[in-house]
């Protein structure tokens, strides 16, 4: 099974695909039409089994991860501070985003992260309303202090 690595971000997300004797990266837009993008790219380079490893940073992941799943692949989803904590621990200090997707497949392959299922579609709009409550609660603090 080969290894995806994703460093994401608001419009777009860096790949770096672990292959026996090289590592292709290739940066896409964050967007539905990029995400079949990347299914292309790796038929390209003839991965078919992939695990593809990720940070779960905020929400700007899910969409990817869900559409991934979507399509059959082994998707995990990694606490940040982990991999941060990985990369100090490896004297690491350069941070690009390229820099970040190599740093993410190299502790997926040293960790071996649990896979990552999506939640029904009922925890799913539960989720979603209690980010929206808490949003407007949140603009509502900023309202009264104006």
């Amino acid at each position: 099974m080969y290894q995806l690595r994703i460093d994401i971000s608001k419009t777009k997300f860096d790949a770096c695909l672990l292959l026996d004797s090289k590592t292709p990266q290739r940066t896409f837009g964050n967007s539905y039409d990029r995400f079949r993008e990347l299914v292309g790219w790796l038929a390209e380079h003839d991965a078919k089994a992939v695990h593809v490893c990720m940070e779960g940073t905020g929400r700007l992941w899910e969409p990817l991860a869900d559409f991934l799943h979507a399509e059959k692949f082994v998707v995990s989803v990694v606490n940040p501070a982990q991999i941060r904590g990985f990369a100090q621990s490896d004297m690491r200090r350069s941070k690009t985003d390229k820099i970040d997707a190599k740093i993410i497949a190299r502790f997926s392959r040293a960790q071996t992260p649990m896979a990552w299922v999506p939640p029904p579609p009922e925890i799913k709009a539960i989720r979603d309303m209690q980010r929206y409550v808490e949003e407007l609660t949140e603009h509502r603090t900023q309202e009264k202090t104006d």
